[in-house]
């Protein structure tokens, strides 16, 4: 089997050379890279051109386009790739040498539509390893990952911790622009069509969390199309699986805490979406704190967002200094 490793890059010049290189060094030999080039202004295409160089021995593509998004970038990769599996990489990020070997093997053995590897954040002075839910032994389905991944254990809302048949990332859906959930977007649509999910373990992936990222930054325009998509894919997925629709609201009430969050960054406060928010975290409170999987100060957090938004903005600051 062939995995094509799709590698999106906007203005990566910092990060590109790490990324490639932990691709360069990955144990399973049958790897097609494919680089997507979205607009980059920075010294990113001469890194590129200069690794090919260096790089004869690999197959590479690199596709230059213009600057429409990470999601489209990857349906960019997706079209141009060949391999019966796809795996996606972000350049800021790097994988561990035999990440692809061992999903691969998992994959042969049983075949599956989706393959998914341990994840490590990796900070500026620490780590740290994502925490899963470890009683997974045997593959399962799409719809019972929907549960594991709503309920954050287990499956994670990310595109690149996972290998997936060329053929289910064809039918699905890519969002354009960028906004925070974008990958979440993606994994839903996949694990829907997915008939068997499964988990390797020990980590693969490592995360790198930069301080400037979209996720991390404050509050901005992007957010509004952000939370209407969370809602709508909510709505979705609960009518479709109303056995899950706690987990299911469980997921977006954090999500949509953290975009009041983000509104206190930057002190820019749209008071319409925040009234919003309320009203659903006040309808799914009691479910959302009776969950054994919500952490306890996700719990507290919601019940400060009910009774004041400032008073959860608080108490996100005074945690944060810890």
């Amino acid at each position: 089997m062939k995995i094509s490793v799709i590698i999106p890059i906007y203005n990566g010049e910092k990060y590109v050379y790490k990324c490639l290189d932990s691709v360069r060094k990955q144990t399973f030999q049958n790897i097609e890279i494919v680089i997507v080039n979205d607009g980059s202004t920075d010294g990113t295409k001469e890194i590129l051109e200069r690794f090919v160089e260096q790089n004869s021995n690999l197959v590479i593509k690199i596709i230059n386009k213009k600057n429409e998004g990470l999601p489209q970038a990857r349906k960019t990769g997706v079209e141009h790739s060949e391999g019966e599996y796809i795996g996606f990489l972000d350049v800021d990020d790097w994988i561990e040498p035999d990440m692809y070997f061992e999903m691969a093997k998992e994959a042969q053995v049983s075949n599956a539509d989706v393959v998914c590897c341990g994840i490590q954040m990796d900070y500026a002075n620490k780590t740290k390893v994502m925490p899963r839910d470890i009683k997974i032994k045997e593959p399962i389905s799409g719809v019972e990952a929907l549960e594991y991944l709503h309920n954050r254990t287990a499956i994670f809302p990310y595109a690149w911790n996972k290998i997936y048949k060329k053929e289910i990332l064809e039918e699905i859906n890519y969002p354009k622009g960028n906004f925070v959930g974008e990958d979440y977007t993606i994994v839903v649509q996949v694990l829907e069509k997915a008939k068997t999910v499964c988990m390797v373990s020990g980590k693969g992936y490592h995360y790198v969390q930069i301080p400037d990222s979209m996720c991390r930054g404050g509050y901005n325009k992007n957010y509004i199309y952000a939370y209407i998509n969370y809602r709508k894919i909510a709505l979705d997925l609960s009518r479709k699986y109303p056995q899950y629709r706690s987990c299911i609201y469980n997921y977006v009430i954090v999500e949509y805490m953290a975009m009041v969050i983000a509104m206190g960054k930057n002190k820019i406060y749209n008071h319409k979406m925040i009234k919003s928010i309320q009203r659903a975290v006040r309808k799914n409170l009691v479910s959302f704190l009776r969950s054994k999987d919500v952490p306890i100060i996700m719990k507290g957090s919601a019940i400060a967002l009910s009774i004041h938004y400032y008073i959860l903005i608080i108490v996100y600051n005074v945690i944060a200094k810890l």
